[in-house]
């Protein structure tokens, strides 16, 4: 009744659920009105009873709206101080507040909902095509799926195939193709979300860089490597940090049982001991002797092989889904 003019009430066919003021002549009331800060038994109100009461979905259908009116007033009346000034933030959402976050997840789940309706009606009529993963993590965003023919385009929100553009194609690597589309439907979902696409053979390893690990395709199965960028802090635990040496023993076991962790089974046991013998280096300059080196390497490497016994056992997956055997773990933590 106070933040929404009475048409749109009427409009949205809120009308008979909401007072109605009981003087038209004067200022409007607003949120700061004793009605809504400091409502008492004696309280008079300044609207009329509502004519009747809400259904459950007229309840609903008002929270909604309520509940948008709240989060626009949140985000466009956030202030913040700047040198002792105080300034209202003009676009965006605020660094740190606690909504932006929140509504980031929101959006994003909702962007997730549309860009899979979107795929596939634009895949429809290539039986072929299947979606295998769709995984978010912030800001990125991992596809795994089958990939799309040679000559397919993407024409009024459609994947179809251009026979005369298909020779040209057999030439260009399949992921490339494939995920050029897959971005061109992404970004038709909203303005102001823009993707850029990667995958294996946009890079010259072969691998595509994801998180921590870098991805290919081989024989239809993922096969994934430790990866670290070229340009994150080359030093580990330090040997002089301030911390117990049984802590930093502890963590830079496991430092080497992740890196193992994060190479598939099948990768050669010579890869996976260049990236040991990278780790061993990376304690070497933070500090670390040849000895202790050797020590955290080999508890990583003891590990890592129970890991894998206990995993070809049957006892726990090696890479262990959030669900499996939830109740029993969760009874464990009480």
């Amino acid at each position: 009744a106070v933040t929404v003019a009475r048409d749109k009430l009427e409009e949205l066919g809120l009308g008979d659920l909401v007072g109605v003021r009981k003087k038209e002549r004067g200022r409007h009331p607003g949120v700061t009105t004793e009605e809504i800060l400091r409502r008492h038994a004696n309280t008079k109100s300044l609207f009329h009873e509502p004519v009747r009461q809400p259904t459950e979905d007229e309840a609903r259908k008002m929270f909604r709206l309520a509940f948008e009116i709240l989060t626009k007033s949140a985000m466009s009346e956030h202030i913040y101080s700047l040198n002792g000034d105080l300034r209202k933030q003009a676009a965006g959402g605020a660094i740190g507040n606690v909504l932006t976050g929140s509504l980031g997840v929101l959006y994003t789940v909702f962007w997730c909902k549309q860009f899979l309706d979107k795929v596939k009606e634009a895949t429809e009529d290539i039986p072929e095509f299947l979606l295998y993963l769709l995984k978010i993590y912030v800001d990125d965003q991992f596809i795994c799926c089958e990939a799309l023919p040679p000559g397919a385009r993407l024409v009024n929100g459609k994947v179809t195939v251009v026979e005369s553009e298909a020779e040209a194609d057999i030439g260009i690597p399949s992921d490339i193709r494939s995920s050029k589309i897959l971005m061109e439907i992404a970004n038709s979902i909203s303005a102001f979300i823009q993707l850029t696409s990667d995958c294996p053979s946009s890079n010259p390893s072969g691998f595509m860089p994801l998180l921590d690990l870098k991805v290919k395709v081989k024989e239809n199965k993922i096969i994934h490597v430790f990866y670290k960028k070229e340009v994150s802090n080359p030093l580990l635990i330090t040997k002089n940090s301030a911390m117990p040496y049984k802590v930093k023993r502890a963590s830079l076991s496991c430092e080497a049982l992740r890196r193992l962790r994060n190479c598939s089974r099948e990768l050669p046991w010579v890869e996976k001991a260049a990236i040991l013998s990278d780790f061993s280096h990376k304690l070497k300059i933070s500090g670390w002797d040849a000895g202790a080196r050797h020590d955290f390497i080999m508890a990583g490497l003891t590990g890592y092989h129970k890991q894998l016994e206990r995993a070809d056992a049957g006892l726990c997956p090696l890479y262990r889904p959030w669900g499996w055997d939830r109740e029993a773990r969760d009874r464990k933590k009480l």
